[in-house]
């Protein structure tokens, strides 16, 4: 790995200073996916008398970490396509999300014309010119929990990476030049766009052979469905609220409120005791039981996250439910 810049490690002490491994910063990450912000040093988990505490873990599970070109692909990379610009459109308060023309896909099964936003963390000001070919490594953005009116392909830049395949030098990463985030190679004036293809293409060859865990998104609305696709059906009984959405600052992913549940039966699933899940904003309330489809964020974890947009049931669906478990 190349010696990563003196800004950029100014930039994550900064980071990991302000989250003071507080519980409270948890937020919905700019990729619309919900996102456990509660520090760089922990995970949340709760003792005996239900009272939250942080588990420390090391700092490169968290996506502060720095990546070269080729780890983060490797990492992260859903889609990778060669587009050309179409558009481009205000995003919330302060992103820009843009739509390309997809040319041909090296990685993924993305439609035709696809939105990408910039990632506010990682930079922004990203600019493209009509009638030049890019290639774009990119995380899907497609959640539970977004608010979208269409079914086109939604996505973020992967660490704001682009690569101009007209002028190799002009490439970026974190808003940088991408040369300086490149392990094996260097981008110059003479780097034809056949062999930044190539190069591409090998890393997305090393991605189709690798097991990811990734968060599971069904967009069936059908209950068996839904149910075979979620690790776990809970009938949880919802406590006290652990954040609602009008304290979000990040929302244009979706307003969701966090709360923590009790977990009154595992339908599916191993899991006893006190968690807190993610349901959109407004959909449930302290004293209620309902049934969900969920997965958990990490193995061994108690936070969990809807597996479609359709994964609250109600307590009176249980036999039906029960049913499709048993025909299972």
């Amino acid at each position: 790995m190349k010696k990563i810049k003196k800004s950029l490690i100014i930039m994550l002490v900064i980071v990991i200073s302000l989250s003071g491994c507080s519980v409270y910063n948890i937020e919905f990450s700019d990729d619309g996916y919900p996102s456990i912000r509660t520090s760089p040093c922990g995970a949340f988990t709760f003792t005996d008398n239900n009272e939250p505490v942080i588990e420390e873990f090391p700092l490169e599970e968290f996506s502060f970490d720095y990546f070269t070109f080729e780890e983060a692909l490797l990492e992260f990379a859903t889609d990778i396509v060669i587009v050309q610009y179409a558009s481009s459109r205000p995003f919330g308060y302060n992103l820009t999300e843009f739509e390309f023309i997809v040319l041909e896909r090296i990685l993924g099964d993305s439609t035709d014309r696809i939105l990408v936003r910039e990632v506010s963390h990682w930079g922004g000001g990203l600019e493209f010119s009509h009638g030049v070919d890019y290639i774009l490594p990119l995380m899907r953005a497609n959640s539970p929990y977004l608010n979208i009116d269409d079914d086109r392909d939604r996505f973020v830049f992967l660490r704001n990476t682009v690569i101009d395949l007209e002028e190799p030098v002009n490439s970026v990463m974190y808003s940088e030049s991408l040369d300086s985030h490149v392990g094996t190679t260097n981008l110059v004036e003479s780097t034809s766009a056949e062999e930044i293809i190539s190069f591409v293409e090998a890393i997305a060859e090393q991605i189709q052979n690798k097991q990811r865990r990734e968060l599971i998104f069904t967009h069936s609305e059908e209950i068996q469905d839904i149910i075979d696709a979620s690790p776990y059906v809970l009938v949880v009984e919802v406590n006290a609220p652990f954040r609602l959405s009008y304290e979000q600052t990040v929302n244009e992913g979706g307003l969701t409120d966090l709360y923590y549940v009790n977990v009154v039966q595992s339908l599916k699933g191993d899991f006893n005791g006190e968690a807190v899940i993610a349901f959109s904003a407004d959909t449930v309330f302290t004293g209620e039981k309902h049934i969900v489809a969920v997965q958990s964020t990490r193995e061994g974890s108690n936070w969990f996250f809807f597996t479609s947009r359709n994964s609250l049931f109600s307590i009176n669906q249980l036999d039906e439910i029960m049913l499709i478990l048993y025909e299972q």
